[in-house]
């Protein structure tokens, strides 16, 4: 990394004629001496300084601390970014690194982004963005109405769990309590409920962080974060909604206690998480 440019001290003063042809010179001369400082770091700017090469033996894998012996005086900054491509296949094989130390010519790093395999020797180094991050899927979703919650009477319960995916979520199932969803990670959730009855009208909905012996429709809007009626026999609907949740948040498929379809195709309740916040 190229070291700053040294300031002009000179200071030609139009107001000052005594030492103006004096100040003048000497703002020359430092001008001309600041040339080679500023050649240096227009190369920098040209991305030479954040690039090298290495031919120092490492595996292409998510071990951290990978050592590579680099040239001296490179701008690689403790917390950045770079690119380790194989000199032979780099758009094949390459680790996207983040910088751990730089001293002299030792360079360490922990990969966070790797593509192909291998153990290298021919590597070209350059700088890199981080990468995104994509979410990991996190999706549960179950079928079948079973009744409600003996305590927690108007929190439905279901039969059959057809995809619990990832650690975002967890399910629990209780005679009990009824079913429950909690978020264990803050993020933007997509969550759906449909439900029915098979006799009369039935009120149902989504709500988060309630006791669960309240009908549904003596909530407050503000306690419901979607809600929908079954208004005949057979008849379904559906509520869904995309909410910011935070850890520890409790998500109900929440009724007034009177859906009691159990059919796999029209009672359902699936919640994923779609992105980090």
């Amino acid at each position: 990394m190229p070291d700053p440019i040294d300031l002009i001290t000179a200071d030609p003063d139009t107001d000052n004629p005594d030492t103006f042809n004096t100040q003048a010179v000497l703002a020359w001369e430092q001008l001309i001496a600041r040339i080679p400082q500023m050649n240096a770091a227009f190369v920098a700017l040209n991305l030479n300084d954040l690039s090298d090469t290495s031919t120092s033996s490492n595996t292409i894998n998510l071990t951290a601390g990978k050592t590579f012996e680099v040239s001296a005086s490179k701008g690689f900054v403790k917390g950045g970014y770079l690119m380790m491509a194989d000199n032979a296949a780099p758009t094949t094989n390459f680790m996207v690194v983040q910088t751990v130390s730089y001293s002299s010519t030792t360079l360490t790093v922990d990969p966070v982004k790797i593509s192909g395999s291998g153990t290298k020797t021919d590597w070209v180094i350059s700088f890199a963005a981080p990468p995104l991050t994509a979410v990991v899927d996190n999706f549960i979703h179950v079928i079948s109405g079973n009744g409600h919650g003996s305590t927690k009477d108007k929190f439905r319960r279901f039969t059959t769990t057809v995809e619990d995916t990832g650690t975002a979520i967890t399910y629990a199932d209780s005679s009990t309590n009824g079913a429950s969803f909690t978020a264990e990670e803050s993020g933007i959730y997509a969550i759906y409920y449909s439900d029915g009855r098979t006799t009369s009208v039935a009120a149902y909905g989504i709500t988060k962080n309630q006791v669960g012996t309240t009908s549904v429709a003596s909530l407050d809007g503000a306690d419901m974060l979607g809600l929908a009626y079954a208004d005949g026999v057979g008849k379904i609907q559906s509520a869904s909604v995309v909410v910011k949740l935070d850890a520890a948040d409790v998500i109900n498929a929440h009724t007034d206690g009177n859906p009691n379809d159990t059919s796999a195709h029209r009672s359902i309740f699936h919640m994923r998480k779609i992105a980090d916040v």
